[in-house]
């Protein structure tokens, strides 16, 4: 499954459910405050690239340590 801009997703590292992804915006923590976008595979957090997307796999590389993260589609 490839990641698509129009659906909501969750986003976990682990079990930790990191925050959502709604329309390729990212909105982060329990006050889901807008963090960052994913656009053209790549993930941005605080306006910079600091990762990419491949399938429903977001590959964080800044900061270190590179972390997998995990979209999981959130339903109708």
């Amino acid at each position: 499954m490839q990641f698509d801009p129009e659906m909501s997703y969750e986003l976990y590292y682990d079990v930790d459910l990191l925050g959502v992804v709604r329309k390729g915006v990212y909105y982060e923590g329990p006050d889901a405050w807008e963090a960052g976008e994913i656009r053209d595979g790549a993930f941005y957090y605080n306006g910079r690239a600091a990762g990419t997307v491949e399938g429903l796999i977001v590959t964080r590389t800044d900061p270190k340590p590179v972390t997998a993260l995990k979209l999981v589609p959130l339903a109708g």
